[in-house]
């Protein structure tokens, strides 16, 4: 996983619990799949919270959007997939004359 935004990520949420263990990341198929250590975070929900208030922090004035869904709970660890997605519209002229052009958007 190169894109580094989510080192950045894990490098946040473990700053916030004060432990590097708090937050792995393992990318699996050039997928991103976060391991929340259930010991520094009691209930889903504030992991979620706190994952989402952060992710939003990284990507604030960018195009990028971010996405997660919990995938499981095991004795140690809440498991996700975490995804930094760009927009799926075009972001600039193919030269094609589009009727869609970003040329033809008005800001």
């Amino acid at each position: 996983m190169r894109n580094p935004l989510y080192q950045k990520l894990q490098e946040q949420m473990n700053q916030k619990k004060h432990t590097d263990l708090a937050l792995t990341m393992r990318p699996y198929a050039g997928v991103a799949f976060l391991y929340a250590n259930k010991e520094h975070y009691a209930a889903r929900e504030s992991f979620e919270n706190e994952l989402r208030d952060i992710a939003q922090e990284l990507i604030l004035g960018t195009i990028w959007n971010f996405t997660f869904l919990f995938i499981r709970s095991s004795t140690h660890a809440y498991v996700y997939r975490a995804q930094f997605v760009a927009p799926m519209e075009k972001s600039f002229c193919c030269g094609n004359g589009c009727p869609d052009c970003v040329r033809l958007r008005s800001t």
